[in-house]
């Protein structure tokens, strides 16, 4: 009788092993596919789009937000274009491929709208834009009237200051656009020095600040608007 349930014993064991692995397998390929399809989580190297996103902030975006890109092309199933307003994760082809500079930026200009900074002050289709964020960071250079071509977006960083941004690379197709940035997740303090040479970082690449070990707790499940 003991062999008998040592026998049992060890075929729960087995049968418990089995679809222990069976579900870790399942729970490891649901979150590749969601990882490379669905979501994203990125870290905020600058201060160009504060205090809207700050150096340090690790941000959740959705990679689907504008269509689910095809693996290895650029192509999207269900392809939109973004909403004026929306904060966008994106990096530039020809810069380092998946290892080249993250920049986080506003689009403030969909295809055909008239796009033009006076004074420090952003004008759409001629009318002034209010601006929900604080632009004064430092000196704002006017930008001449810009046409958005069809199958383009223009985007602004929010201190509009003289970072990378269309303003230097001109209106982009949005199949560039990684993903919509949704959620400050969690956020880490950037050392002084570090925030300084972030916050004065020009184009074209953005530094990569080394955070440090304190949280700003105030910052986290921060909705993006």
């Amino acid at each position: 009788m003991s062999r008998k349930r040592e026998k049992q014993r060890q075929n729960l064991r087995r049968v418990f092993r089995a679809e222990f692995l069976e579900a870790v397998f399942v729970a490891i390929i649901v979150a590749t596919i969601l990882r490379v399809f669905f979501v994203g989580v990125y870290r905020i190297p600058s201060g160009s789009m504060a205090p809207t996103l700050l150096p340090g902030d690790f941000v959740v975006a959705w990679r689907a937000s504008y269509g689910v890109r095809v693996p290895f092309t650029d192509f999207r199933i269900g392809a939109r274009v973004p909403g004026r307003g929306d904060v966008v994760i994106l990096r530039l082809p020809g810069e380092a491929g998946a290892s080249g500079p993250l920049y986080a930026k506003r689009v403030v200009g969909l295809p055909g709208d008239r796009v033009a900074i006076h004074g420090g002050t952003l004008h759409v289709n001629d009318q002034e834009v209010p601006m929900p964020w604080d632009s004064t960071h430092g000196v704002i250079h006017d930008l001449e009237p810009v046409v958005v071509p069809p199958g383009r977006v223009f985007l602004l960083s929010d201190t509009m200051e003289n970072s990378s941004d269309s303003r230097q690379w001109g209106p982009i197709p949005p199949h560039l656009i990684a993903a919509r940035a949704a959620v400050v997740a969690m956020s880490l303090e950037i050392k002084e020095s570090e925030a300084a040479d972030a916050q004065s970082h020009a184009a074209p690449r953005e530094t990569s600040a080394r955070p440090s070990s304190r949280f700003r707790s105030d910052r986290f499940f921060r909705v993006i608007r």
